[in-house]
């Protein structure tokens, strides 16, 4: 497993945020702002509009109306970052669907992290999050921050979860960033699940003291700590015991649905808690040299 280190760009330079107008935008906005304000990063607040190929019903073009509607939908978002001191770029992509034109969007602007609002809650997080949510985080560079509409910026602890695979190297990468930048103490937590093998549980002690070891040589206060359980359930609880405000994880899914989605375990812990969830894949390893990920729509 590889040493915990700091992305090649060495920080955020730039956010993107997806805004469509709605109150599940509202926590997403105002994360991203601060997030952008105190890291001096360039905030790109998006609005999706659908594909339109010539006119629509009796003959007439909508099109010049929908791109004036989404450019009122960023404005009030866009002044309120501008007013806190944040540079802000206002951008509107016709994609096949929000999720394609939300990572079509990321890459053009050469955003370092996309964040979005995250719909409904437990009860919902299986339809919710099997669409736009899930679709983002299959299809971007980039790291994906999903935000709860009440949540804020953290300014307390980061929990990052790791099961040892490629995915959770990329979210302590993340988590290591993140906490260096705020000057934040950072519990790393590893689940034993009954569903494992006696030889996979014994990893989790493992995966544990090599990353706490790795963060605390770059320079991040580090503790770990070792769960049994339900992952989902272990992450949660364990984010409250320790009054962890952020939770990074990586997302790998062992079914080819689940690699085309979400993983389960990260789906379960961004449709359950109340904080914002970071969200690191295999994905974003060696983006630049991959084409703009297609992402089929949604249902």
């Amino acid at each position: 497993m590889a040493d915990v280190a700091p992305p090649a760009a060495g920080g955020l330079s730039k956010l993107l945020v997806a805004n469509d107008g709605s109150e599940y935008s509202v926590g997403a906005v105002r994360v991203a702002s601060d997030l952008a304000r105190m890291t001096g990063a360039i905030l790109v607040v998006l609005t999706v509009l659908p594909v339109r190929l010539g006119s629509d019903v009796m003959g007439i073009d909508t099109r010049i109306a929908e791109q004036e509607d989404a450019k009122n939908l960023v404005r009030g978002p866009v002044a309120v970052a501008q007013a806190g001191g944040v540079k802000t770029v206002a951008a509107t992509h016709r994609g096949r669907s929000p999720s394609q034109g939300i990572v079509a969007a990321a890459n053009e602007h050469g955003a370092d992290l996309i964040v979005m609002g995250r719909r409904g809650k437990y009860s919902l997080a299986r339809a919710v999050l099997g669409s736009a949510v899930a679709r983002v985080v299959a299809g971007a560079r980039q790291p994906v921050l999903v935000v709860p509409k009440a949540a804020k910026i953290w300014e307390r602890r980061i929990l990052l979860a790791s099961d040892g695979s490629p995915a959770s190297d990329m979210a302590a990468r993340s988590a290591a960033l993140l906490a260096r930048m705020h000057k934040l103490p950072l519990t790393v937590l590893s689940v034993e699940s009954p569903k494992h093998s006696p030889e996979r549980q014994a990893e989790a002690a493992k995966i544990v003291e090599r990353l706490v070891a790795s963060l605390r040589a770059e320079g991040v206060e580090a503790d770990g700590r070792v769960a049994k359980g339900l992952p989902p359930d272990a992450i949660l609880a364990a984010a409250a015991e320790v009054g962890a405000d952020l939770i990074v994880i990586g997302s790998k899914g062992r079914t080819p649905l689940e690699r085309a989605l979400l993983g389960s375990n990260s789906r379960a812990v961004i449709g359950r808690t109340t904080c914002p969830v970071l969200v690191a894949t295999t994905t974003a390893l060696g983006a630049s040299e991959q084409r703009p990920a297609e992402t089929p729509a949604e249902s």
